[in-house]
């Protein structure tokens, strides 16, 4: 296999640092927000932790079904960025309903 590089000068160094320091803006950002917890009423109502609350999701427009992992229950969703337990079992366990991990 051969992997062709695309070509490199100072312009696109310059681009590439941009881009770094937008990352680690982010990063900062998601960290401030996970340590300070600024919405979290809004969060622990929909039974989600922290992680998949403030952390930014790519998902695809299109209603997607799915099922509880832990009942079998249908649900839907707008996008493809499911949840894996629906909210009476994240509540019952107090689980996050997106991710099946920790409430904290």
């Amino acid at each position: 296999m051969i992997h062709k590089n695309k070509s490199w000068n100072e312009k696109e160094k310059d681009r590439i640092t941009i881009r770094n320091n937008w990352y680690v803006k982010d990063i900062r950002k998601l960290l401030n927000e996970i340590d300070t917890d600024p919405k979290k009423e809004k969060r622990t109502q929909r039974h989600i932790c922290k992680l998949c609350f403030y952390k930014t999701v790519i998902s695809m427009q299109a209603f997607t079904d799915t099922q509880c992992g832990k009942c079998d229950k249908k649900m839907t969703f707008s996008n493809s960025d499911v949840n894996l337990l629906c909210d009476d079992c994240a509540e019952d366990s107090n689980s996050c309903s997106h991710c099946g991990g920790e409430m904290n």
